[in-house]
């Protein structure tokens, strides 16, 4: 069976949505060829798309983007659109010092977590931050080393939706002066 290719016929102008025209000779209806027939399809357009076809509204479904907007390129995306891991921090808790050092947190929110320690560490004892997806992290992420004792240092640190983080000294001790966290 021979393949068929549309035929176009009569006079007119065919307009598609991205503004491109095919210049060809359409009078009355465009005929379509399927399975043996051959069917008329009228279509009714305003320069913003096509709004009926064979005299029958479009559904909402047939000019509504319905991709989750992964097709746009620029312009402004509603934040509905934007993905829960890069949407911006909503809420903020103060810990102040209620958080404890060597123990293992986990960020159970879907959006991202901002983590800001403020520390006293005694001289040449190492503070490190560990996150990553395990429960117990071991991915460092943040290092901090104070010269000299009296020191107050501060970690800045984010942790992705489901990573575990944990604030942890090699050694000695450690104060905490304020913990926060933005989600």
């Amino acid at each position: 069976m021979a393949n068929k290719q549309p035929i176009l016929s009569g006079n007119g102008t065919l307009y598609f949505p991205d503004g491109f025209a095919y210049e060809t000779s359409i009078a009355g209806n465009l005929q379509l060829h399927s399975g043996g027939t051959n069917q008329n399809l009228d279509v009714y357009t305003s320069g913003t798309g096509v709004f009926r076809v064979n005299g029958n509204p479009l559904a909402p479904s047939a000019y509504t983007d319905t991709t989750n907007a992964s097709n746009i390129t620029s312009g402004v995306l509603p934040v509905a659109q934007v993905p829960n891991a890069v949407k911006a921090p909503s809420t903020f808790t103060n810990w102040g010092g209620g958080r404890a050092i060597n123990t293992n947190y986990q960020n159970s929110n879907p959006t991202v977590r901002y983590v800001s320690v403020s520390l006293a560490l005694a001289a040449g004892v190492p503070l490190r931050v560990y996150c990553d997806a395990g429960s117990s992290p071991s991915t460092q992420v943040v290092i901090l080393l104070a010269a000299a004792g009296g020191y107050i240092m501060y970690a800045l640190f984010i942790v992705l939706p489901n990573y575990f983080y944990r604030v942890a000294p090699d050694s000695g001790s450690v104060t905490i002066n304020s913990w926060a966290e933005w989600n």
